[in-house]
Parts: structure tokens; sequence; C-alpha cells
């Protein structure tokens, strides 16, 4: 991702956030991260790798808002059935509205789900433009502006190191719940054996 931006400059950093979105393991923050530490470098201006940045936010939680909107409802009810976060996601905005999708824009990992649940959940396009609008320029304002602020002392890798790190603990911690998930039910399924057999016995 370095070696895109040194080569594409700022274009590149819209085209990464969609390469995220479409399921590429790019992180929006390592993007902004990078895009920060060059800046601190001199190879690009903080101000527009702030636009650049905010543009491809807007772009595509847009296109995935109006595409769930209109087109994408199976599959969006079908990511619902498959994924427990994305349901407390879709229920968070149903009940709230633009401040849970203002919020979400916060949550690594959520952040993808705001533009098609907001579809999805009914949330007006102002409202849906307004909130995720305020929270893409507050959050990639503050992770370039982190991004610019370390970059000088620490160089992009030290960047990259830090927040592989960050992303692998995140992701593993997501993991061990569901790991442990199955236990409950083998416990529970153990539990309820014994009830059955002893009312089986009983009715004999």
């Amino acid at each position: 991702m370095l070696d895109l931006i040194e080569r594409w400059g700022y274009a590149a950093i819209p085209l990464g956030i969609a390469l995220g979105h479409a399921g590429m393991p790019i992180p929006e923050d390592l993007v902004f991260f990078l895009a920060g530490s060059l800046a601190a470098q001199g190879r690009l201006a903080l101000p527009l790798a702030v636009f650049a940045g905010v543009l491809g936010v807007m772009a595509c939680d847009n296109i995935a808002y109006w595409a769930s909107r209109r087109f994408a409802r199976p599959w969006a009810h079908k990511l619902m059935a498959s994924s427990p976060a994305a349901a407390r996601v879709r229920a968070a905005i149903a009940r709230h509205g633009a401040l849970a999708v203002f919020t979400v824009r916060f949550l690594p990992g959520a952040r993808a789900l705001a533009g098609p649940l907001a579809g999805l959940a009914g949330v007006s396009p102002a409202h849906f433009f307004a909130a995720n609008g305020c929270a893409a320029a507050l959050h990639v304002a503050t992770s370039v502006s982190a991004g610019y602020l370390l970059g000088g002392r620490a160089g992009p890798w030290m960047l990259c190191l830090g927040l592989g790190g960050g992303i692998a603990c995140w992701r593993l911690a997501r993991f061990l719940p569901a790991r442990a998930a199955p236990r409950s039910a083998d416990a529970a399924t153990t539990v309820d054996h014994p009830a059955g057999s002893s009312t089986t016995s009983s009715a004999a």
C-alpha cells in the first residue's frame, strides 16, 4: 500500500479505501496513517491527503448506501442472518438513526456496514449524508494527522507494524468468543440430555 501511495499519490488513497470495501485486507486506518506519514516527509500535502481520504470514504459509503436501498435487500438480510455483528449494527441504526451512523464510523470492522445497513434500515438520504460526512471528516482528519505526527519520527514501517499488531489483536478478540460459543452449546446439550432420559424413564 505504501508503494501504491508513493507511485499514484492522492489517487491511491480513495483507491485503497475502495479495495478495502470490496473485501481486500486493506484497513482504512492503514491507508490514512501511511498518507499522513508521507505528508510528514513532504511527499504529500496534509490538507489534500485528508481531502482525498474524505472523498474516498464518502464515495464508497454512499455507493453502498444507495445500492442497499435499491437493489441489495436480500443480500443484506443474508448478511444479518450470518453475522451477529451486522444484526447489532442494523438494530442500532434502526433505533438511533443518524447518531448510530456517525458512531459506527469509528468502529473498525463495522464501519463498512454503515452504508448498506443504513439503506436497509430506511435512514433518509439527507440524514445519512450529513452523519456519515461529519464522521468521515473527523475520522480521516484524526487518522491522517496521527500518521503525520508519528510518521516523522517512527517512519512508515513502524506505523505499519503497530497498526498491524492492533488489527491482529482485534481479530483475535473477535475470534475467541466465536470459538467459545460451540463449547457452551455442547454444555447445554449435555445438561439437557439427562433430563430427557429421566423424562422417558418416568414415562416408562
